[in-house]
């Protein structure tokens, strides 16, 4: 993020009296123990990322225990801009996308890091709740599990609570 938007977040943060804190980093420098936390969102950034197998390491070294990603869905992002005109020159390829995942596809290249928890479907974003702490109880060969009956009991989200941190 520009220093700017940093700067007003962190004021809008001091006038709700919150102590979050805000920093300008490189995302592939974050430190575990200085920048982990219990939830670490990451929104609309692995589709602007060269090496996102390489971002999700460090989001998921970053998560304790909670990582939710949000991607744009494609190809509903792009038909979506070009509904209405926008980067048209780019067939509705918004400027700094590099990435591209339809819900299955980021699905499978998140797999590889941790076990969806869950799966909300509010097009035209895909988003992807993990949690880094259970182990599923059994991994059948194929693809991984994507129902949370396969997991503990404790890395399940019942209603809009959310599971303890630990298992």
């Amino acid at each position: 993020l520009e220093e700017t938007a940093i700067a007003e977040a962190r004021a809008n943060a001091a006038a709700e009296g919150s102590a979050a804190g805000f920093d300008v980093a490189d995302l592939y420098t974050l430190d575990p123990d200085r920048h982990g936390a219990e939830l670490v969102v990451s929104c609309e950034v692995l589709e602007h990322v060269p090496d996102p197998d390489r971002a999700l390491g460090v989001l998921t070294s970053l998560a304790k225990p909670w990582l939710l990603l949000s991607v744009p869905r494609e190809p509903v992002w792009r038909a979506m801009n070009m509904a209405r005109g926008k980067y048209l020159p780019a067939l509705g390829n918004t400027p700094g996308h590099i990435q591209h995942w339809s819900s299955g596809g980021l699905q499978s290249l998140v797999s590889r890091h941790a076990p969806i928890v869950a799966v909300p479907p509010p097009p035209p974003r895909t988003m992807n709740l993990r949690r880094f702490d259970c182990v599923p109880r059994e991994y059948p060969a194929g693809p991984p599990v994507h129902t949370p009956l396969a997991w503990p009991r404790s890395c399940r989200l019942s209603g809009q609570r959310l599971p303890p941190a630990t298992s």
